[in-house]
């Protein structure tokens, strides 16, 4: 059985399509699973660290700010369908999975049209602009949450929730091991996420400034979760 998966971008999706490839693993150990992202991404690293394979496609996003930019994400978009068919030819997969961000539009797009069954797991909420676009033609989709009807067609949705790596899973620390460093004298933690790698640059900033004026008044610790791109400092307060 060979099985495609594509998309990436962030974390968000790059670790329910590994957790997604694990649980056909461990059910289906003689499964030949392929990768598909997007060059320079994120899941170009996290994949292989993995111990999957990975192509990765020239796409990238639109540039909403700078329009005259997009005619050379038009293009990388074009050879990135032509890369597309060539993987689907040489590796011929059974069925082809979507999991949303930039890789997953032309790859699973091609897919469809090559009559390969799809299937895209949306993460969020609010779904992606990539998951909404192929949903149309897709066999199957997966959601998260109940009320997903508003984007996607209802006879093709399964509530399944989101995919847990088992490392996840399995982890036996206690909170107390978990807990980074000494929270002694702080009433409350706060814990804040740095999203979307730097969508929202400003936004982070001025949320982050805010923090600091507050946090130490209200004695909370406040820790930050960013990626490799974003080594904020982690500040606390006390009084």
């Amino acid at each position: 059985m060979k099985i495609l998966v594509s998309g990436g971008g962030t974390g968000g999706h790059i670790f329910p399509a590994l957790s997604i490839a694990n649980g056909i693993k461990e059910r289906h150990p003689e499964a030949d699973i392929l990768f598909v992202g997007a060059e320079n991404r994120m899941e170009m690293e996290k994949v292989p660290a993995a111990g999957y394979r990975i192509i990765g496609l020239p796409v990238s996003g639109f540039d909403r700010k700078h329009l005259w930019r997009n005619v050379k994400v038009v293009v990388r978009l074009f050879k990135s369908m032509m890369k597309a068919r060539k993987i689907l030819r040489e590796f011929q997969p059974d069925i082809a999975i979507g999991v949303g961000g930039y890789a997953s539009g032309p790859m699973l797009k091609a897919a469809q049209k090559r009559g390969i069954p799809t299937l895209i797991q949306e993460q969020n909420s609010y779904a992606g602009v990539t998951n909404k676009l192929l949903a149309k033609r897709a066999d199957a989709i997966c959601v998260a949450y109940e009320g997903m009807e508003r984007f996607f067609p209802a006879d093709k949705i399964t509530l399944t929730g989101n995919p847990v790596r088992q490392s996840i899973l399995s982890c036996t620390l206690t909170p107390q091991e978990a807990r980074p460093g000494d929270y002694s004298g702080c009433l409350r933690r706060l814990v804040c996420q740095q999203r979307r790698q730097c969508k929202c640059q400003e936004l982070q900033f001025r949320r982050r400034q805010h923090l600091q004026q507050r946090v130490g008044r209200l004695r909370r610790r406040c820790m930050y979760l960013h990626g490799k791109h974003h080594r904020l400092d982690v500040f606390a307060h006390r009084r």
